[in-house]
């Protein structure tokens, strides 16, 4: 097994697709539909039990950064443990992933529709572990 990944997608036909293309590269996949879900979890497994977080911008409720910005209040999350991944259909929400998804790990959803994340998601993980610049987070801008 490659790792766990904790997969936020709220459109069932994208997680869908999304879950097969990761099992494709021996991730464990763990899918949820919305941030609030991702708190559920994280309290359910623990932050260790994730080796990644990958997660939709836009949710129903809770939106996917907003919930990795709460797991890490409620102290749920260590990001030094785990890789966070962004996904969004338009590149200027890589914004609200700033200071939290590790650099190099945003997947723009509206360009890429080859079912690439598996790939995309296994070389950042590949690159963190290893201690490389995937492990610095997306810088924040003022």
């Amino acid at each position: 097994m490659m790792g766990r990944i904790l997969l936020v997608e709220d459109d069932i036909d994208l997680l869908r697709g999304y879950e097969q293309d990761l099992k494709t590269y021996n991730f464990e996949v763990v899918s949820v539909m919305d941030g609030e879900e991702v708190i559920i979890e994280l309290k359910k497994y623990g932050s260790a039990y994730f080796q990644a977080i990958v997660s939709d911008s836009e949710l129903v409720e809770l939106d996917g950064h907003a919930a990795v910005r709460r797991a890490l209040e409620y102290q749920l999350l260590d990001l030094d443990k785990t890789l966070v991944f962004g996904m969004s259909d338009e590149e200027s929400n890589q914004q609200y992933w700033r200071g939290i998804a590790n650099y190099g790990c945003f997947y723009n959803k509206g360009r890429i529709s080859d079912n690439r994340l598996g790939s995309v998601v296994f070389q950042c993980l590949r690159n963190f572990r290893s201690g490389g610049l995937w492990r610095e987070r997306m810088p924040v801008f003022s």
